[in-house]
Formats: structure tokens, sequence, C-alpha cells
């Protein structure tokens, strides 16, 4: 039976012997294992997504959309959260 301060697996006593590293290089350590996990988890979900990005970027340049500043997106989001909230408190 183990006690409280012993590691019970493999990834434990891994992440022990890393926090006794520097801040920097944890920091360092944390930016390498984001970059190695892939961001999609397969080719086809790759590929849609580039196929939606083409798609966009299109539509940006023949004016078939409008863009809108990240600021005023941010307001529309906030307004549609608060909305939603004030109507699942009235149920």
């Amino acid at each position: 039976m183990s006690t409280t301060n012993e590691p019970t697996t493999d990834l434990d006593a891994t992440f022990e012997q890393l926090e006794k590293l520097s801040p920097s290089d944890r920091i360092t350590l944390a930016e390498r294992l984001i970059a190695s996990v892939p961001m999609f988890p397969d080719k086809e979900s790759e590929e849609a997504l580039a196929k939606v990005v083409e798609r966009r970027i299109k539509e940006l340049e023949d004016g078939t959309v409008k863009p809108v500043p990240f600021d005023e997106a941010v307001r529309v989001v906030e307004e549609d959260l608060q909305k939603v909230r004030e109507e699942s408190n009235e149920s």
C-alpha cells in the first residue's frame, strides 16, 4: 500500500521529477508538449477544416460575407449569453 507521498503511477513519478525544473524550463517543456499533440484526431478532420477555411476565405474575398471586428463579435456573443442566462433564470 502506498502513502500519499509516494507516486501512484509512472506519470505521477515523472511529474514529481519535472516539478523540480526551473519555472522557465517547465514553461518550455509545456510548450513542447502542447506542440507535440496533433491538432486534429485524423486526416479527415483536418481536410474538412481546410475546406471550411478555404470556403470562408472565398466568401470574404468575393464579398458574400462581411467581416466583423473582434470587439463587436465579442459584444454580440456576450449579449446573446446574457439573454440565455436571463431566460434560464425565468424558467
